[in-house]
């Protein structure tokens, strides 16, 4: 299971690889047949694709990305869960601030009040 980015990238890269080796074994096996059976490109592509050797690229292929895609849906979800705990921290900072807001505003009015201010002394 790739956990960072950076395996990420590794599982990327390596989709890379499999998708060229496998576009170089369907090219030769097409030139090949074309050469030996003379069927059109068409014709020769659809055959190469059922030789063995491209099968195994192609299904290796679809392994890593598949890798990538659970990779991908792994991430999203701690993205989401961390944007979720950071919308409650906002919420808890704006209601601490507005505590302290109301905090000050109470400690104004017993300040200027006199009568108050006479009895806490």
């Amino acid at each position: 299971m790739a956990d960072s980015q950076r395996d990420i990238n590794e599982l990327l890269a390596k989709a890379a690889q499999y998708r060229n080796a496998a576009k170089k074994e369907l090219e030769k096996h097409t030139k090949i047949l074309q050469k030996n059976k003379g069927l059109s490109e068409e014709l020769a592509r659809i055959e190469a694709r059922k030789e063995t050797s491209y099968k195994d690229q192609a299904n290796a292929l679809k392994e890593v990305v598949s890798q990538v895609n659970e990779a991908k849906r792994v991430q999203k979800e701690n993205i989401e869960s961390l944007m979720s705990q950071e919308k409650s921290l906002k919420s808890l900072t704006g209601l601490q601030a507005s505590l302290v807001e109301q905090d000050r505003r109470r400690i104004k009015i017993l300040s200027e009040d006199p009568k108050i201010r006479n009895n806490t002394k």
